[in-house]
């Protein structure tokens, strides 16, 4: 029952149910106190998940890896960086190994909290503890130095591990190779399209209503069938009916191709720019810039069936959820013959949450053109003349394995610019 409240974040529910344990002197081990405390972390109650771990040891219940893992997560989540540090130095007073989960954990809190120096000792121990060191963990120092306005010493922190990951690298085939321009593809393609591939990256051209995973499922199969290697790592999404630029390593899960990218990532090292139209009132006149800042997290009230029936859960604005940024700049503003009015933007995450620009675009009441998800009231009348969400990945730049610079375009698709063109003709 426990753990059924952890998986729904009930933390409530779970502290009740271990009370009743107590009261009917039925001994709570460990796995019900790891359920409880889990459901505090999925519940961003910190202090709750602390003082089950305190109550574990007043009743000598041996806590292990996964408890204080779980705990350092809670507080990674409320920016409790210091108190994640406090159980991480505990750990190995009480016998116990902190592995790459619990040092991920603090690292997070760290990097949230601008404590990008703790980072850097976290990273040191790790390396000291043969500990794998990936490029996720680096991302999240880089990302601290760079919210405390360190840019030199960001890129210079990714610089150093670009050269020990890319030590080992040999190219798996014709790499530093850019596509001719063409016409993006249809639907009806069965292969997706390269755009561009340099030392270690690859990228193509995403088609709406494919998935990610079956996107890079396609172009291993098209490497393979033309003699190549066909190790190919995911390192980002678009969503399902996104279309565009679709960035991947060219190399396996632990290849130094796959770290260069997460740390990239994850360090928010990468510049995005996206195409979307959005209903209401523009934003200002042609030209005009503007940020979004709101907090996103991922909501249990609702599934999200619109994205590929994958039972990822919908986002939504919330003063709990994680730190999110979103920059645009309107390219154009029109009208309907029916008074409705549209603006055309450049959009730019300066984070990279789920559902981001759309999420962030539909709080403040500009919600994007046939979503479903977000605005299903618009979404139907939108569908006579765009058939699926108007958004597209323009634009992705980041350095290679090699530290080449890579910068990827990809046209607006023949459906989202017919539809721009049903607007401006009217």
């Amino acid at each position: 029952a426990i753990s059924a409240c952890e998986k729904g974040g009930v933390w409530r529910r779970s502290l009740e149910l271990l009370g009743a344990m107590g009261q009917a002197r039925v001994e709570a081990g460990t796995i019900p106190y790891n359920a409880a405390i889990s459901a505090c972390e999925k519940g961003a109650e910190w202090s709750q998940a602390l003082e089950l771990l305190n109550t574990m040891g007043h009743l000598r219940v041996a806590a292990d890896t996964i408890t204080y893992s779980t705990a350092m997560s809670a507080c990674e989540k409320a920016l409790q960086w210091q108190q994640a540090l406090a159980l991480l130095h505990e750990m190995p007073r009480l016998g116990l190994q902190a592995d790459e989960i619990a040092h991920s954990a603090v690292l997070g809190a760290c990097e949230n909290a601008g404590a990008w120096d703790w980072g850097l000792h976290i990273i040191e121990a790790m390396l000291q503890a043969t500990l794998e060191t990936d490029g996720m963990a680096y991302g999240s120092v880089i990302n601290g130095m760079k919210r405390a306005g360190l840019w030199e010493r960001a890129w210079a922190t990714f610089e150093r591990a670009r050269r020990a990951w890319a030590a080992d690298w040999r190219p798996q085939g014709l790499e530093l190779r850019e596509a001719c321009p063409e016409p993006a593809g249809t639907p009806g393609d069965n292969v997706p399209r390269i755009l561009r591939e340099s030392p270690g990256l690859i990228a193509v051209s995403k088609l709406p209503g494919v998935t990610t995973e079956d996107t890079l499922d396609q172009l291993r199969s098209s490497l393979l069938a033309s003699g190549r290697e066909g190790h190919v790592t995911a390192v980002s999404r678009l969503d399902l009916q996104t279309s565009g630029v679709l960035v991947a390593a060219l190399g396996g899960e632990a290849s130094g191709a796959a770290q260069a990218a997460r740390a990239q990532f994850a360090g928010r090292l990468v510049s995005k720019v996206y195409l979307c139209v959005c209903h209401g009132e523009p934003l200002g006149p042609a030209g005009h810039r503007g940020k979004i800042s709101a907090r996103l997290s991922r909501s249990r009230a609702e599934r999200d069936d619109h994205d590929g029936g994958v039972g990822d859960h919908r986002v939504a604005v919330s003063p709990r959820g994680q730190e999110a940024q979103t920059s645009y700049r309107v390219l154009e503003a029109y009208t309907s013959p029916d008074g409705r009015v549209f603006s055309y933007l450049r959009v730019q995450p300066r984070t990279g949450r789920r559902h981001q620009i759309r999420v962030h675009l539909a709080s403040i009441g500009r919600p994007i053109v046939a979503d479903g998800l977000y605005d299903p009231l618009h979404s139907q009348m939108d569908s006579a003349w765009c058939r699926r969400l108007f958004l597209h990945c323009h634009r992705v730049a980041l350095r290679d394995l090699l530290g080449g610079s890579s910068a990827v375009e990809a046209p607006l698709p023949p459906d989202l610019a017919g539809a721009l063109d049903v607007l401006r003709a009217s």
